[in-house]
């Protein structure tokens, strides 16, 4: 279950619809998903579209903690 909606590490943390939020959260806090690391800030980019190999290294991440099996 997602913990909580806190996405305020994330400079565009509040663009993520509220249906997303808490498992954004709960994947941020997870190490599953760790964003992009501007000069102005970290930034989650919950609107844009994700490519093949950023799902794919959030899958492997999921393996790699245990969180999948």
């Amino acid at each position: 279950a997602a913990a909580g909606s806190d996405l305020s590490p994330f400079v565009d943390g509040a663009d993520a619809d509220v249906w997303a939020a808490g498992a954004l959260a709960w994947a941020a806090g997870k190490g599953l998903v760790t964003g992009y690391v501007e000069p102005d800030g970290k930034y989650l980019r919950p609107v844009e579209e994700v490519a093949r190999e950023r799902a794919a290294t959030v899958l492997m991440r999921a393996f790699e903690l245990g969180i999948m099996k």
